[in-house]
């Protein structure tokens, strides 16, 4: 069984979701449900956590540009713009358009 749990973790390690899929079907019939599960679930974790991390610094970089653009821009005036309605994020001084 360890040499499951090994490659199961170099799968994870690796991101690679075929393998860990294929190591996670093995699992049940050792009798390990549990313990599958919860390596899994740990796995399923990881990913969420690293695409929101990636999703939350590219919305902020972008909110960074739209800040620089409407600063240069108007030179201090607010500007609609600076509302990303696809995050539901505006800046208050937008909101006044």
């Amino acid at each position: 069984m360890s040499i499951v749990r090994k490659w199961l973790s170099t799968a994870v390690d690796q991101h690679n979701h075929a393998t860990i899929l294929r190591f996670m079907r093995l699992y049940p019939p050792l009798d390990l449900e549990e313990e599958g599960l919860q390596a899994y679930v740990g796995y399923l974790k990881k990913v969420i956590s690293m695409r929101s991390r990636l999703e939350f610094d590219q919305l902020v970089e972008l909110m960074e540009q739209l800040y620089s653009f409407s600063s240069v821009g108007n030179q201090g005036q607010d500007n609609p713009s600076s509302c990303v309605p696809a995050y539901g994020i505006c800046s208050k001084a937008s909101l006044r358009y």
